[in-house]
């Protein structure tokens, strides 16, 4: 049965067209603020896309931990102790964030980039050889400490290179780039695990961490602070 706005009460009228006025308005707003974000990209000059390439070309390399998990199960970790290779990883990672932060504030970023570069080539070599539990245990102690080294000096990169008015959207281009590169990089370490083991999927994250590695020499190097 339908129902004529006619019907209406002239209460329930005015409330249903500012209802639809508010509807219209808040979808020109939007519209507004599309066209904004779109024209203010222009802001968003090179540097700023190059952090964001070697961002993603890191996180194809440094595809989920999960896989650590897997290797670690693969070298004859026992199941109840598997979730041990995550903690190992974690500790590491906190142990180091902070300091490497610190540190960023007064050495050049790109030599730190590059440290933290050459530590995960080192992680996913030996993650790709090891065949006992000792050496699992250091490629993954490496792995905690290129993710403790890189990860808070990418977005320091990253919010050097955006103009003040424009690191939101910077940021979240930033996390969109990441995580569709760490989706792919843990979809492809999947088809490779299947078909070669971890260790085929840990070998193209090193030569993939080589990658971003020449990436990274191309970039100009990133401010630091003012601090001395």
């Amino acid at each position: 049965m339908s129902v004529r706005c006619s019907t209406l009460s002239v209460p329930a009228r005015q409330m249903a067209f500012e209802g639809l006025g508010g509807s219209v308005a808040l979808g020109v707003a939007a519209g507004k603020v599309w066209i904004k974000s779109a024209t203010d990209l222009a802001q968003l000059a090179s540097p700023f896309w190059q952090a964001i390439a070697i961002a993603t070309a890191l996180s194809l390399a440094r595809f989920s931990p999960a896989f650590l998990v897997l290797k670690a199960y693969d070298v004859g970790v026992s199941l109840p102790l598997v979730p041990v290779t995550l903690i190992v990883m974690h500790m590491v990672y906190a142990a180091v964030a902070y300091p490497c932060g610190v540190l960023a504030d007064y050495f050049d970023r790109r030599s730190q980039l590059t440290l933290g570069s050459l530590i995960l080539i080192g992680a996913a070599a030996i993650l790709a050889n090891a065949g006992i539990i000792w050496m699992t245990g250091l490629g993954v102690a490496l792995w905690g400490l290129q993710m403790g080294v890189t990860q808070g000096l990418l977005s320091a990169a990253v919010a050097d290179a955006a103009p003040d008015g424009m690191r939101g959207t910077a940021f979240g281009i930033y996390d969109f780039a990441v995580g569709l590169g760490t989706l792919g990089a843990s979809a492809g370490a999947g088809m490779l695990g299947t078909i070669g083991g971890p260790a085929l999927a840990f070998q193209v994250g090193a030569w993939l961490a080589v990658g971003a590695l020449l990436l990274l020499w191309l970039w100009p190097s990133p401010r630091t602070s003012q601090k001395r």
